[in-house]
């Protein structure tokens, strides 16, 4: 998610008012991303860059201690900002 909405602000930067499915067929918002070491090919999408933002605003509302004891639960959460 993190990686799409990085894809997103790049194309809307760059002009780009077309996302998803439809943007997907006609070859435009597209990137390349990484996961757990392996690459992807894959088209912004828009519901993803929403969803991502409402998490992160939900993470910098925890006090740090709750943020604390999530990441030591899930490794890696700590990226999320």
């Amino acid at each position: 998610m993190k990686q799409n909405e990085s894809a997103y602000e790049h194309h809307v930067k760059a002009g780009e008012t077309q996302f998803n499915e439809a943007a997907f067929w006609q070859g435009k918002s597209l990137y390349q991303g990484e996961l757990d070491g392996q690459p992807f090919s894959s088209v912004v999408k828009t519901f993803q860059v929403k969803t991502w933002r409402q998490i992160k605003q939900r993470w910098n509302q925890l006090e740090m201690l709750e943020q604390s004891e999530l990441a030591d639960i899930f490794p890696g959460i700590s990226s999320i900002r």
